[in-house]
């Protein structure tokens, strides 16, 4: 059990070390492999933009808090940034996936 331990430490410590951009470059290399397409996706704004009805606005966010003030959607802001990106990426690779159609409901923050 140890060893499973200091493994993922060394592993957490050793992608902590190493450089975003070859962190991109490793992660889509080995896709390539599995011949799982990969994409650069501009994060920009996408932690201001409502996953429900698009609406971007600064004050949407509060630290780990969104909140549209458009349709009131709330939820954890890193799972909206996530959704965003996501949905960025299907229509940049031109895929269909039906789940990012409509999201689950999700617990008030």
């Amino acid at each position: 059990m140890r060893d499973s331990i200091d493994y993922g430490t060394r592993m957490n410590r050793r992608l902590h070390h190493l450089p975003f951009r070859a962190l991109q470059f490793y992660t889509s290399y080995k896709a390539s492999f599995e011949e799982i397409p990969t994409a650069w996706i501009n994060p920009e704004y996408t932690s201001q933009r409502c996953p429900i009805c698009g609406h971007m606005e600064h004050a949407n966010r509060n630290k780990k808090r969104f909140k549209c003030r458009s349709c009131s959607h709330q939820d954890h802001s890193a799972r909206g940034i996530s959704v965003n990106i996501a949905v960025k990426g299907v229509k940049k690779l031109d895929w269909n996936v039906p789940a990012l159609n409509s999201l689950p409901v999700v617990r008030k923050v």
